[in-house]
């Protein structure tokens, strides 16, 4: 082998080994928010999660469906093989729906 092969398969390896070490590690961040923040009751949040379900209410089942379960916190593997899609598809169907709730909120 060339010695540029060898080099580039050093910093191949060494890239792929840091990469495995910072996945290992937790993601760690203080709280500055109160529980009170966590379980806002107020008539501002309702209203937009009223606002939210109407606008998901004029979407067509499948965007419906996609985002609801989106909403209901299931991986794009639960999605795709609950609507017999392709895990691409979900994710491009996400993006798509949530700029199309913009475009409708901002109406």
């Amino acid at each position: 082998s060339k010695s540029s092969t060898w080099v580039y398969q050093i910093a191949l390896n060494t890239c792929v080994s840091e990469l495995r070490k910072k996945k290992s590690r937790p993601l760690s961040s203080p709280m500055t928010y109160d529980i009170e923040q966590l379980m806002d009751d107020s008539e501002e949040y309702k209203s937009n999660v009223k606002e939210l379900y109407k606008l998901i209410s004029q979407l067509t089942k499948l965007e419906r469906a996609v985002i609801m379960l989106w909403l209901d916190e299931k991986s794009y593997d639960d999605i795709s093989e609950v609507l017999g899609i392709s895990k691409t598809n979900v994710g491009v169907k996400i993006n798509r729906i949530k700029e199309k709730l913009i475009k409708m909120s901002n109406k």
